[in-house]
């Protein structure tokens, strides 16, 4: 019967425990916590580093304009820390290996600011690269002739999606498809990809799963 009382205690602890990150008591991150995460998301080009007057400024300014930069929300969901969490130099290096995996962010860097009292600030610094491509296949025989067309956004909407139409047209071959993929899918780690389209041996599709080392 004293066992009851104890154990009461010891499920009350857990379960507070698990409700407060990092625990109850301030022991349990020696380090300090994260006390807040800044996420500083660029565009393709930094055109601070232009002089006012250069000739290309403009190309520059228009490749950002066209460009969707990469959503502070996408940025912020991909980290292994928030707010509140216990202070861990390893969660902020892996969490800056699992942005650069990316190909549409061309740079990034996470680090922290000491702050009075032991805890820290999370700094997240990104900088996309070009995500819109076009590859144009064709051949010059008895005249230029189209071989090959696709089109393809790597960041739509900034939510790190890719979206893919090709089309490829030879002797023996004639394929024409669609491929969407899309990190995250409903709102956990995993990753889905899904692919259509025809062949002259007819319909094809294909859906995969996958999950990511972290």
């Amino acid at each position: 019967m004293r066992l009851l009382p104890s154990l009461g205690l010891t499920l009350l602890f857990s379960l507070a425990s698990f409700l407060v990150p990092g625990g109850a008591s301030g022991q349990d991150c020696p380090e300090g916590r994260i006390s807040y995460v800044f996420i500083d998301n660029w565009d393709i080009f930094d055109l601070t580093v232009l002089e006012p007057d250069a000739k290309i400024r403009w190309f520059y300014r228009a490749a950002n304009a066209l460009h969707v930069r990469t959503r502070e929300d996408f940025v912020r969901k991909e980290l292994l820390f928030r707010s509140g969490d216990c202070f861990d130099p390893l969660l902020l290096e892996e969490s800056e290996r699992l942005l650069r995996s990316y190909s549409f962010i061309g740079e990034s860097d996470v680090y922290s600011v000491p702050r009075r009292g032991g805890d820290h600030d999370g700094v997240v610094f990104t900088r996309d690269d070009w995500t819109t491509k076009v590859n144009l296949g064709f051949r010059i025989d008895e005249g230029v002739q189209i071989e090959g067309l696709e089109l393809s956004e790597e960041n739509l909407l900034g939510m790190g999606m890719l979206a893919r139409v090709f089309f490829t047209k030879a002797k023996e071959t004639q394929d024409l498809g669609m491929e969407f993929q899309t990190p995250r899918l409903f709102g956990t780690r995993l990753d889905g990809r899904l692919s259509f389209g025809t062949t002259r041996k007819g319909n094809f599709s294909e859906e995969a799963f996958t999950f990511p080392f972290v």
